[in-house]
């Protein structure tokens, strides 16, 4: 049984920042960083939740689903963990047969030792009986936290050329113009072989340049995800479930002028519209699926959200769930998430196997936790570096929607402008 310890943070900021370099002594830890968002709704019920060290812990590459539900049930704690989207093939009959640049298991979860959350000005530890909290508080705030930035010089390859890429492109229009598929979700991947970085520093430096509401910084032993994602995935409460894809994209100016007149573009342009619209369907069919009957439905259509590098269209799609599902059959029923397959999703999965040349891995998947209410909350995995401190490996996948209208030239660049906090948190 959990005790709740709290203490008032007098200088919020510094103690968020030493508990970053804190984490990073551990073998084990998931962080998670709603930037203050969790103001606006459905976003966050923390600003912080961190999971350090472990107490129990489940991985898989099979009966993946029926494993974690057995877990949940025997422990009835905080969990939290990942899902790689290559998990798709214990749900359907597909295959992943690109090498994997940086290995992550399908599915790994774990029950802390100890759960730490914060919001406003207050932190709670929720601990074991035989871990002192107090101890905990004065060692974090104790920590010095370095404020200088240190380059770490990392030149990233592409696994294609940007003539491959647009050849591609093209080629999975075709696919759209027969009818195979209405929508795909195409990534490429950037990658570096030989170069150390800072973890700590680069998760610093990537949040501040994003600021967004499912930021997450995780460390499995060697392995780190460095993520600024803003997209949700699946959210339950109280017999409540909602999925949040982004769909459409635009550029941020400094230039009031420019800025707002990328805003209307975005949401005056028919083809980002229609990428939203047709993963809204996705998800409204997933949904069904563990939804009570008649209850499934769209909160908000292509609402405009801003972010420090771009402006984005979110949709809000939200059901009733079923009384005989469980927070299991919502990740089984719904993963991956149609934002990052494409539409039909067996069909997009299939063609994304044929035209990616590198095996997503914990890229597109899902980090995210349950807790003993079995509320839950997971992200999508984009905008994210994944790095092996190990092998001194480091991936930054990107892609995007391709739809009938899709021009392959602004595809790129658009990828580009995705990339670009990725990319300057690394030079």
């Amino acid at each position: 049984m959990r005790k709740v310890t709290s203490f008032k943070l007098k200088q919020r900021e510094k103690f968020i920042n030493n508990l970053t370099l804190w984490l990073n002594k551990h073998d084990v830890f998931m962080f998670l960083n709603s930037n203050q968002n969790s103001k606006k709704k459905y976003y966050g019920e923390y600003d912080i939740l961190a999971g350090i060290e472990v107490v129990s812990y489940i991985k898989s590459n099979q009966n993946s689903f029926s494993k974690l539900r057995d877990y949940y049930n025997e422990k009835k704690d905080w969990i939290m963990g990942s899902l790689a989207y290559d998990l798709k093939n214990e749900i359907e009959n597909l295959k992943s047969e690109n090498k994997e640049f940086i290995c992550f298991d399908n599915m790994y979860f774990f029950q802390p030792k100890i759960i730490l959350i914060i919001k406003n000005d207050k932190i709670e530890f929720h601990h074991f009986e035989n871990i002192n909290a107090n101890d905990l508080f004065k060692e974090i705030s104790s920590i010095k936290f370095k404020e200088n930035i240190i380059s770490n010089n990392v030149d990233l390859n592409n696994r294609e050329t940007k003539k491959e890429y647009l050849q591609k492109i093209k080629h999975i229009k075709k696919h759209i113009q027969l009818g195979d598929i209405y929508e795909l979700n195409y990534c490429q991947e950037f990658y570096s072989e030989g170069n150390e970085i800072d973890p700590v520093q680069t998760y610093s430096l990537l949040n501040s340049k994003s600021l967004t509401p499912f930021s997450c910084f995780l460390k499995y032993n060697e392995k780190y995800l460095i993520s600024s994602t803003p997209e949700r995935y699946i959210k339950g409460f109280d017999n409540i479930v909602i999925s949040q894809p982004i769909k459409g994209t635009s550029k941020r100016y400094v230039d009031e002028k420019k800025d707002k007149k990328s805003k209307k573009k975005l949401l005056n342009s028919k083809k980002e519209m229609s990428e939203n619209i047709m993963t809204v369907d996705l998800v409204r069919n997933d949904l069904a699926r563990i939804a009570k009957r008649g209850s499934v439905e769209v909160e908000e259509l292509c609402g405009l959200y801003t972010f420090r590098q771009v402006h984005q269209l979110v949709s809000t799609i939200k059901c009733k769930l079923d009384k005989d599902k469980d927070w299991v059959d919502v990740l089984e029923k719904t993963f991956p998430m149609g934002s990052m397959t494409g539409t039909p999703k067996i069909k997009s999965m299939e063609l994304i196997e044929k035209f990616e040349n590198f095996k997503r891995g914990v890229f597109s998947g899902t980090v995210g936790y349950i807790d003993p209410k079995q509320r839950f909350d997971f992200n999508v995995i984009i905008r994210s570096i994944i790095y092996d401190s190990l092998n001194k490996k480091i991936s930054v996948p990107v892609g995007g929607a391709i739809t009938a209208k899709s021009n392959p030239e602004q595809e790129y660049d658009e990828c580009m402008i995705k990339s670009e906090a990725m990319f300057n948190s690394l030079i």
